[in-house]
């Protein structure tokens, strides 16, 4: 193996400018984000004493919009399979293409902007964003060949039962901790690989943030001011397509990333953001495995 085994450290700069008017449950005017990430390679000061996840947990992505008349009902499908599931399901919110335009109504409707430039970039490059919303991805892959990725909600639960099992090609860690004097974000995330891998791999942290009230068209046409948008994508720490693990594996072998993030303007609502972390295969782009953890537990 070339250096890439040892282990792998990038401290990401994430700038986030966010406009926050009150706590909890609470409507939230934007625009949300801006950022640039910078990074350098260096050792991994973070140890971790937290122990593997050896099961198998699923990276949901879900394309939305606030005026996707049918969106709403894929939410709550979301919502029930993590009910079922429980941490053993991950969960992001990207919003995305034009259901998720702002508009100038002159009574404030739909002017909050949920879109940010990673999760625009991923709807794109993965084929989605000009595709019929609700839509979505678990563990990017593609389940009926030809780089279709799109998985219609009511298939969820069908496609995660078939995914769950399929036995895991990795283990996963991950530290998070968070600094309220300059709203820093430190993740330290490693990797066990259980089976031999000759391919490349990267590793991705993101940012997603809970109930947010805001406007949300239903089915019927109606409007819902204080509709609760969960799981809501922010922004990412490693850059969109993450940081690289190196390009072949052994079973039993261990590597690790490390990624530091600045966050401007978190100190209202640091509560309700969430850290999510996963590691890909960059040619298939399939998620092997995926893990989530409250900023502040």
């Amino acid at each position: 193996m070339n250096t890439n085994e040892e282990c792998n450290s990038v401290k990401a700069v994430l700038f986030i400018y966010i406009i926050v008017f009150a706590t909890g449950c609470d409507k939230i005017d934007g625009p949300y984000s801006e950022s640039q990430v910078v990074s350098s390679n260096e050792a991994c000061s973070d140890t971790l004493d937290t122990s593997f996840v050896y099961s198998r947990q699923i990276l949901l992505e879900e394309f939305t919009g606030h005026t996707c008349q049918g969106c709403p009902a894929a939410a709550a499908v979301g919502q029930q399979l993590k009910a079922t599931y429980g941490e053993k399901l991950v969960i992001v919110s990207i919003h995305s293409g034009s259901f998720a335009e702002i508009q100038n109504n002159p009574d404030g409707s739909y002017a909050y902007d949920f879109r940010t430039t990673e999760g625009t970039a991923i709807a794109t490059d993965f084929g989605i964003i000009d595709d019929p919303y609700p839509a979505g991805m678990i563990d990017r892959k593609a389940f009926s060949g030809n780089n279709n990725f799109n998985v219609f909600y009511l298939s969820w639960a069908t496609k995660l039962a078939l995914r769950f099992a399929e036995p895991p090609v990795a283990a996963i860690q991950l530290k998070t901790s968070f600094v309220a004097s300059d709203s820093t974000i430190k993740t330290t995330v490693k990797c066990k690989f259980l089976v031999d891998k000759d391919s490349a791999y990267n590793v991705c942290v993101y940012l997603m943030e809970d109930s947010i009230v805001n406007w949300q068209t239903f089915p019927s046409g109606a409007e819902q001011a204080d509709y609760v948008h969960n799981h809501v994508f922010r922004g990412t720490i490693s850059g969109t397509y993450g940081i690289s693990l190196g390009n072949s594996f052994t079973a039993g072998e261990i590597v690790q990333s490390c990624v530091e993030g600045k966050i401007k303007h978190l100190e209202s609502r640091p509560e309700h953001y969430y850290v999510v972390a996963f590691v890909y295969n960059t040619i298939s782009k399939e998620v092997v495995q995926a893990i989530e953890q409250k900023l502040i537990p």
